[in-house]
């Protein structure tokens, strides 16, 4: 039925196209490909792991509260000044 319908140029015969286009390739031959770095495999490990923890340590926080309501919590300065030069927020010329 196809045969019969002409077109304004007429039909043309189909023909082998060469290089298709294939969008998930076996791994084989020439092709498009996508290459995942170790370190977004890294980040995507981490972010899934992150997204499982819950946003808020409640315990923790209501223990806080408490010793602060309390006035027994003690603030370690020593610590605190490790973790930021650490984290390179304060430089260590203390």
């Amino acid at each position: 039925m196809i045969e019969r319908i002409h077109g304004i140029a007429g039909t043309l015969p189909a023909q082998k196209v060469k290089n298709a286009y294939r969008p998930f390739s076996s791994g084989e031959g020439p092709g498009d490909g996508v290459q995942v770095s170790e370190f977004s495999k890294l980040l995507s490990r981490a972010t899934a792991e992150a997204e499982r923890l819950p946003d808020v340590r409640s315990e923790k926080v209501e223990q806080l509260r408490q010793q602060v309501e309390s006035g027994s919590y003690a603030l370690k300065l020593g610590v605190v000044a490790a973790n930021l030069v650490a984290a390179g927020i304060l430089k260590d010329e203390v």
